[in-house]
């Protein structure tokens, strides 16, 4: 397993911590053994296929209900969105790229729903997977929930996972991909990623080969990283980056920090 240190770092406060809102209640329909149960307005081509969306074991209720509620708190709902929001509006998640998530329990989380305009989404644009990235709620998840699902389960404290299609992700990632790594050192801009308190800092962001088959490069994500917690996010090639953080108001954060840092490096390039 790779190890990714930092020359320096020192404890900061945390600020910004989402705080736990009126539950929304998402009402889902799920596969049981009676069958389908859908929402009306919902064509064939919508659906889940038979047996792919189950209902959650940590939750009340049982495989076989038609209906099972997932509560996600308001202001995580809306902190998520927003995020989304923001992230296209700097030209980092365009032509429904990217994806973004926020953890609701030891057992779930809810991403963004695959192929939606990341400028436009709303609450029912969440979509509840499990840990291995099952559907637990209609709709289809992004191809790349397994690297979502890889983060929670090797990061407990992680609640929000943000990934981006940024311009200077895309083209660094390929240039450095056999260098192994993006090196961002000495900027102030640093300190905006939790743990860091000056400028005098070097960390590495790892870059990992592109791969269409997921749930392989989640395996390999995860025997390179592990639970290493001086990454702060890492690099597909030609693709872009992905990020997080103990809260959305820190994955947010630390999307903007790194996008920025990366734009630097490659603005020295030229």
């Amino acid at each position: 397993m790779r190890r990714f240190g930092r020359v320096s770092s020192a404890g900061i406060d945390e600020s910004g911590r989402a705080t736990e809102g009126r539950p929304i209640p998402v009402e889902i329909s799920v596969w049981g053994p009676r069958g389908q149960q859908s929402r009306p307005g919902l064509s064939s081509e919508d659906r889940p296929a038979a047996g792919h969306a189950r209902a959650c074991s940590c939750c009340p209720g049982r495989v076989g209900s038609s209906v099972q509620e997932h509560r996600l708190p308001e202001s995580a709902a809306a902190t998520l969105l927003s995020l989304a929001s923001r992230c296209h509006a700097r030209g980092w998640a365009q032509a429904t790229s990217g994806n973004f998530s926020v953890r609701l329990d030891a057992h779930r989380f809810v991403i963004t729903k695959s192929g939606l305009d990341k400028g436009a989404l709303r609450a029912e644009d969440l979509l509840v997977v499990d840990l291995e990235g099952s559907p637990l709620t209609e709709g289809r998840p992004s191809a790349e929930t397994p690297l979502h699902a890889q983060i929670y389960r090797r990061r407990p404290g992680i609640t929000a996972v943000a990934h981006t299609h940024s311009v200077a992700a895309t083209v660094l990632s390929r240039a450095l991909l056999a260098e192994g790594y993006v090196v961002l050192s000495g900027f102030e801009m640093l300190k905006a990623l939790v743990g860091i308190n000056t400028h005098e800092t070097s960390i590495r962001l790892p870059i990992f080969p592109n791969d269409q088959d997921v749930p392989r490069l989640a395996a390999q994500v995860d025997a390179e990283l592990g639970d290493d917690d001086c990454v702060y996010g890492y690099l597909l090639a030609g693709h872009g980056l992905y990020t997080w953080g103990e809260n959305v108001n820190e994955a947010a954060r630390h999307v903007e920090a790194i996008e920025f840092l990366l734009e630097c490096v490659l603005h020295g390039r030229r």
